[in-house]
């Protein structure tokens, strides 16, 4: 019966869905011919965060354009379908225009293996228009060649790790903070608690670097042809101006940018090189589809959890896990029957136990009807390990860092501040822990005995859950818990993940578990947070919403068919959109 009132809604509608998929066949089809005339080349600008796709609300977008305004960032599902479209009919060669990225090395190498698999089809050049550090070395060094003007610095000096204590600082101003955690590798209270790093901080620390550190220079050495010892002395006697850095190697030549268009236009054997911006290509990576009369195809969705993990959304705070809205996205998930299977996207830290714990349950409960596969971006911590373990595959990038099975909570004291002050405080209570956990009053022993019983049970139980989650005795997990962090190759040993790589391995990991046909692009899973009744979202550039726009009032059924058959639902395609403000019966 659905499908016959599906056919009788869209009748009216097929001769300009017809019209609009043979205009969007001849426009990619230009442009595919286009791009192979002789000296054709693009160029794009990759600078700032690098993210997996644009899961941001509105109002999100609204304030950081606002607050932030130029700001830029590299879509890593926009790369991937930009790949996609060079390997149909590959133009002469790609200009990148290499900013300053602020990524986590997880991310920065993502960006390097799309990047690799772009230079196997076409020549890509790398300009490091504002010098570059450890990272966009890392990136650029996928490319064929690799520039920066004469006067940029080239930072390849390494990563590093400061840590500031102000226990003292906190005595002389009269604030003390007691601790109670389990997980002697958990390390953030430390600034609060002693005057230097215990030395379980420094053996993890020293592990983080030195992955980190390994990564840049393996990637060097074998794209210089240089051993691991060259790599390393040349690090050591770092920055470099572009000039130096080009005579050391680190890059290819030191040029500007208006004499590396000379040289590019030289290679190609052309008098004048034509640059056009990469945005002109078609970033789906195919030709249009026509959904009216193509098989139904499921699909893949993708939840993010990105940011501190919260029970509730801080003021003036964006980038936070909040509770409710993860679960709606999870939820929504489960009664979309075009998921056949969802990867649940970490790039988080950890924060509350409470909306850790609550999220688990919404994740294990999507996991009994569809497989959920746990992908690991920059980093999967504490909150951020203890969601993925209601997955049943976790895959992460060799880089992330993750692990922190451990619990701490901090209690500020402020007596000896208030009695500094002069402030009196006085309490009156009838129970003996009324004022627990004030922060006016020191704790008493058996307060913080309780406490510690409190975290104890808490540790207890992330300890219990991993061990079931990864098939593993509790005592094998409190080897490697004890709140240590690891990057994902060292994690992958430790047991504390299935498998390494990328979202797409992700991805191609929850199709296996689907058992049944599903797209290769996933499908970012957001729900809906504003009045319900209104219609949705819909892209100013497709023809049919623009017709929607303006019709009259619909039902909710009608309404949720149209935005099911007509709205283009690709994350790599960023179309411009229409808000129509109809109200609904």
């Amino acid at each position: 019966m659905k499908r016959y009132l599906l056919a009788a809604l869209l009748l009216p509608f097929l001769p300009l869905r017809l019209l609009w998929f043979g205009l969007q066949w001849l426009r990619l089809a230009f442009w595919r011919r286009r791009a192979m005339r002789p000296g054709r080349h693009y160029v794009l600008d990759w600078s700032g965060d690098i993210v997996e796709t644009e899961h941001e609300t509105r109002l999100a977008q609204w304030l950081r354009e606002l607050f932030s305004p130029g700001e830029e960032r590299v879509h890593l599902a926009e790369v991937r379908a930009l790949r996609r479209s060079l390997e149909l009919r590959a133009p002469s060669g790609l200009l990148i225009r290499l900013g300053s990225l602020s990524a986590g090395y997880a991310q920065c190498m993502e960006l390097h293996a799309e990047l690799t698999r772009i230079a196997k089809t076409t020549r890509v050049y790398v300009h490091l228009s504002s010098g570059a550090e450890g990272r966009e070395l890392l990136v650029a060094s996928a490319a064929h060649h690799v520039s920066a003007p004469p006067s940029v610095h080239i930072s390849a000096i390494g990563s590093s790790t400061t840590a500031f204590f102000i226990t003292r600082l906190l005595e002389r101003i009269g604030l003390e903070a007691k601790v109670v955690s389990r997980g002697r590798y958990k390390s953030a209270v430390e600034p609060f608690t002693r005057t230097d790093r215990s030395e379980a901080d420094r053996e993890q620390a020293t592990a983080l670097v030195k992955g980190l550190d390994q990564a840049l220079v393996t990637t060097l050495a074998r794209r210089r042809n240089k051993s691991i010892a060259e790599i390393e002395e040349v690090m050591d006697h770092a920055p470099y101006s572009g000039v130096k850095a080009a005579e050391k190697q680190l890059i290819d030549a030191s040029l500007r940018e208006e004499e590396l268009t000379a040289k590019i236009a030289a290679d190609l054997g052309v008098s004048k090189l034509k640059l056009d911006r990469g945005d002109k290509l078609d970033r789906g990576g195919r030709l249009p589809r026509l959904r009216l009369l193509s098989a139904r195809t499921r699909e893949v969705g993708l939840v993010m959890v990105e940011g501190a993990i919260v029970d509730r959304r801080a003021p003036q705070q964006l980038s936070q896990a909040t509770e409710s809205e993860v679960i709606d996205d999870l939820r929504t998930a489960l009664l979309d029957e075009d998921l056949a299977a969802v990867v649940l996207h970490i790039n988080s830290p950890g924060g509350s136990v409470t909306a850790s714990d609550a999220i688990l349950a919404a994740v294990r409960r999507l996991d009994q009807e569809k497989p959920v596969v746990a992908y690991f971006s920059d980093v999967a911590a504490s909150g951020g390990y203890y969601i993925a373990c209601g997955a049943r595959k976790i895959v992460a990038s060799p880089k992330t860092i993750t692990g922190s099975i451990g619990v701490f909570h901090v209690l500020p004291n402020l007596s000896a501040l208030l009695a500094r002050l002069e402030v009196g405080v006085d309490t009156i209570k009838q129970r003996r822990n009324a004022d627990f956990a004030s922060p006016f009053h020191p704790m008493s022993e058996s307060q913080l005995d309780q406490l510690d019983l409190e975290v104890e049970e808490i540790y207890d139980r992330f300890l219990e859950l991993v061990a079931g989650a990864r098939r593993r005795t509790k005592a094998q997990i409190a080897d490697v818990a004890e709140g240590r962090v690891w990057l994902g190759e060292d994690a992958l040993r430790a047991g504390l993940i299935d498998e390494l790589g990328g979202l797409e391995g992700a991805v191609s990991a929850a199709r296996s578990l689907a058992q049944s046909e599903c797209s290769e692009v996933p499908r970012l899973v957001h729900t809906k947070r504003r009045a319900q009744n209104r219609l949705p979202l819909a892209p100013a550039s497709d023809p049919i919403a623009l017709l929607l726009a303006q019709l009259g009032p619909l039902g909710r059924n009608e309404t949720r068919l149209l935005r099911e058959m007509w709205l283009l639902r690709e994350t790599s395609h960023r179309p411009t959109w229409l808000y129509a403000p109809l109200l609904l019966r």
